[in-house]
């Protein structure tokens, strides 16, 4: 009777258990930059609404860009990714960013259809932070790892850092 149970315990353990995770390539700033669209300064001013694509849940974000990196586009701007809550519902998916409002952020972002979303997961999200007074951008990494374990965030100083994008965006442009 012992080892009939033993196993069923160990396989509804398994079941259980979720992911915490989503496994991704790390992807350095230059590579950031070479899948970005467009990169910018901005505020999140909305959240919501959440809405039914299929049988998944997805919410847009609507953002005020206060400046424009990298690439082209308007004032304010719609990122739409998975997860949210409809109706009593919340899907939450591993590795996409949580917005809060009011945070300055800079994102990398490229298309998707009429809206915008973060290239590499949260790996596209970088917080404006302070480090010993000086002002950096911290790249906020939330539920995702590599293959060779957790990920250390980027963090570049704020203005040289947006410098150096803007350059690596004109040697990108440059290339054939």
């Amino acid at each position: 009777m012992k080892r009939k149970t033993l196993p069923l315990i160990l396989l509804s353990l398994l079941l259980l258990t979720t992911a915490r995770a989503a496994v991704v390539l790390r992807l350095e700033l230059p590579q950031l930059v070479q899948r970005a669209e467009r990169v910018v300064v901005a505020r999140l001013v909305k959240a919501g609404p959440s809405f039914w694509r299929g049988t998944r849940i997805f919410t847009s974000y609507t953002f005020a860009v206060e400046r424009q990196v990298a690439g082209r586009g308007s004032r304010q701007l719609v990122v739409i990714q998975p997860g949210g809550q409809v109706d009593g519902l919340k899907q939450v998916v591993s590795g996409y960013p949580r917005f809060e409002p009011g945070r300055r952020l800079l994102l990398f972002l490229d298309r998707a259809g009429s809206a915008w979303r973060v290239v590499g997961l949260s790996q596209g999200v970088f917080v404006a932070a302070e480090r010993a007074g000086h002002q950096v951008w911290r790249q906020r990494l939330e539920g995702v790892s590599s293959p060779r374990g957790a990920l250390q965030p980027l963090e570049i100083d704020a203005r040289e850092g947006l410098e150096r994008i803007g350059r690596l965006w004109r040697e990108r442009k440059a290339r054939p």
